[in-house]
Order: C-alpha cells, then sequence, then structure tokens
C-alpha cells in the first residue's frame, strides 16, 4: 500500500469548490464551453447513455522497482482507480455532469470526499428549445482534451467512439 499526498493545495471538497478552483486557474486545468444545436434533454439523455458506457471504468496501474529477484528487495504497487460519472438534472433548463474516481491501494493524507475525487464538471444548460450550453471544468491533460471532444460530439448527437 502507498502512502499519498499533495504538497499543493488541499483537493476539492465539493463539485462547487472544483469548479471555483478551475475558474480562478488551477494548475493543468482547463475550462471551455460549448454550445450544441440540440435540444436539453436530448443532450442529456445521450450524454447520461454514453458516460455510462465510456465514463465508469477502472483503471489498474502496476509498478515494479529494484531488482528482479524478489531477495533483493523489489517492490511492486497495485493501484487501481475507480472513475465513476453521474449526470443529475438539476431543473428544466440545467444538469450536471460528474466525474469522480476512488483508488484502491494508496493511502491519502487528505480527506477523501464522499464520492471520491473530482475529476470532471460540466455545466449542461438550457439556452433556447434548440441549444444548449456545455461547460468544462478539468484536467488540461491530453486524455482529458479527448474525453471533451467526444462528450461535444455526442451532445450534437454523433456517434463517437469511447475516449
Amino acid at each position: 500500500t502507498i502512502l499519498a499526498g499533495c504538497a499543493g493545495a488541499a483537493p476539492s471538497k465539493t463539485r462547487e469548490e472544483f469548479v471555483q478552483n478551475k475558474l480562478r486557474g488551477a494548475p493543468f486545468s482547463m475550462v471551455d464551453t460549448y454550445v450544441s444545436k440540440r435540444r436539453f434533454e436530448e443532450v442529456v439523455n445521450t450524454l447520461k447513455k454514453n458516460t455510462a458506457e465510456c465514463f465508469n471504468v477502472d483503471v489498474t496501474t502496476r509498478r515494479t522497482e529494484g531488482s528482479s529477484s524478489p531477495q533483493a528487495g523489489a517492490t511492486t504497487m497495485n493501484v487501481k482507480d475507480q472513475y465513476r460519472t453521474t449526470v443529475r438534472v438539476v431543473n428544466a433548463n440545467r444538469a450536471e455532469l460528474t466525474t469522480q474516481y476512488t483508488s484502491k491501494g494508496i493511502v491519502y493524507v487528505q480527506k477523501v470526499p464522499e464520492g471520491g475525487f473530482y475529476h470532471r464538471a460540466i455545466d449542461i444548460e438550457k439556452l433556447t428549445s434548440n441549444t444548449t450550453k456545455l461547460t468544462y471544468y478539468g484536467p488540461s491533460l491530453d486524455s482529458a482534451k479527448r474525453a471533451w471532444v467526444a462528450i461535444k460530439q455526442w451532445s450534437d448527437g454523433h456517434a463517437a467512439p469511447c475516449p
């Protein structure tokens, strides 16, 4: 088991705090908006379906360091990250997509928020009867940017593979 801590800022305790940190320009973060020319209900339903399929995943990292001989003190790390995404309708004009993750095989110094650490948040807002605005808050890593591209394609009703 690994002990993990971050010398930087403490992790966000709530979705709102996570969004505010991204708006303040937290390191390695990105904020972006996109307007889909589809009805709010269609966008929400499509995102519920595709994120359930693509963004509820378990990722296992295994790393061995040291000598190849077990007697020589090699250490092995096994960490399983579990990503879970929810799409919650707040009211007739607003919904929230939120991705959180928990890790098995790591002991965190920080308190883990209920549901896990925040990874991505997207505000989904009805602009008109036929347009919906998506606002992305999350990491600026390449994998996150690929996920954001897929989310925009899904919101437009296009088939896109899981990123």
